[in-house]
């Protein structure tokens, strides 16, 4: 048991933190709860990196957020190049794209 909305996994890489929540996507869509999605937009708004990685049950495709991948080598590699970019921006000029302020 944990808190609602906490990703899946939480991870501190190399200083950045990065969050990972795990979803199946049934019949083309994926289910994604207003704690989770508040937990994402506070994750962002702190600099952090929030991916939902998901598997489609009907077409085998593995995605992360919108970016679907035929392979999941292709979605490893993808994810490895994003990390190491964001390592690259310093903290404060990532850039946010949400407006949430996250207070709690």
């Amino acid at each position: 048991m944990q808190v609602r909305g906490i990703p899946d996994v939480i991870m501190c890489f190399y200083g950045l933190f990065v969050s990972m929540e795990f979803k199946i996507r049934r019949h083309g869509k994926i289910s994604v709860t207003p704690y989770q999605d508040y937990s994402i937009e506070c994750i962002a708004q702190a600099n952090g990196i929030a991916l939902v990685i998901w598997h489609d049950e009907d077409t085998a495709e593995v995605g992360i957020g919108m970016r679907k991948f035929p392979k999941l080598d292709d979605a490893i590699t993808w994810l490895i190049e994003v990390l190491e970019s964001a390592l690259n921006i310093p903290c404060s000029s990532r850039k946010v794209e949400s407006s949430v302020k996250c207070t709690g």
